[in-house]
C-alpha cells in the first residue's frame, strides 16, 4: 500500500488474497480512496470490506 499524496509506503501485505486486503481495510477504516491495478482479487477485497463503496 502506498499513500498517493505523499508517495510513501503505508503497508506491505503478505499476499494478494482478497481476504488479506479486506482485513487490512477493516483495520484501517479511515481509508477513503483506493487506486488499484486490474487484479480482480483487489476489487473483491475492497467490496468485502465495504460493499457500499463500489
Amino acid at each position: 500500500m502506498c499513500d498517493l499524496c505523499s508517495h510513501h509506503p503505508v503497508a506491505l501485505l503478505p499476499n494478494r488474497l482478497p481476504q488479506t486486503l479486506t482485513e487490512w481495510l477493516k483495520t484501517y477504516s479511515h481509508v477513503q480512496v483506493m487506486s488499484r491495478d486490474g487484479f480482480t482479487g483487489f476489487r473483491q477485497g475492497i467490496a468485502n470490506a465495504n460493499p457500499s463503496i463500489l
